[in-house]
């Protein structure tokens, strides 16, 4: 079981269900590949890294963006930035949207960057930039 709950007692409740284990939201996609590889015998297959600039390149270019959304974060007030960061947390969608909506026109590429980690359940990535203004 996938869950965002964070407490122990449902994990007791999902197991007698008849699940064979349980994860908490947020949770690492290492996790969850390895608790499928242990209950279902699964092995994967994953890509060498290739000796061209391209994933370089292409890591560079999500830094170079990452760190403009982070600059754009941190000229939110800082309350906004503890909600986002809660509802991340929370991995509560519902309560991100009406954040986002916060945002000023002129930031349309912080906007825009979070509504699609929000769209693709990419929390983790929201907290990490949170944390970053925090500190």
């Amino acid at each position: 079981a996938l869950t965002a709950s964070a407490f122990e007692k449902d994990r007791k409740i999902v197991l007698s269900a008849g699940c064979d284990d349980f994860i908490r939201k947020p949770f690492d996609e290492r996790e969850l590949l390895n608790k499928i590889a242990f209950h279902l015998g699964a092995t994967y297959l994953y890509e060498e890294p290739t000796a061209s600039g391209e994933n370089n390149r292409l890591n560079s270019l999500e830094d170079i963006e990452l760190r403009s959304i982070s600059e754009q974060m941190a000229k939110m007030p800082s309350l906004w930035v503890e909600q986002l960061c809660y509802a991340a947390i929370q991995c509560n969608d519902t309560q991100m949207i009406p954040l986002l909506e916060k945002i000023p026109i002129e930031n349309v590429d912080l906007s825009r960057t979070l509504r699609e980690l929000v769209d693709n359940f990419r929390f983790d990535r929201i907290i990490e930039l949170a944390k970053t203004i925090e500190q």
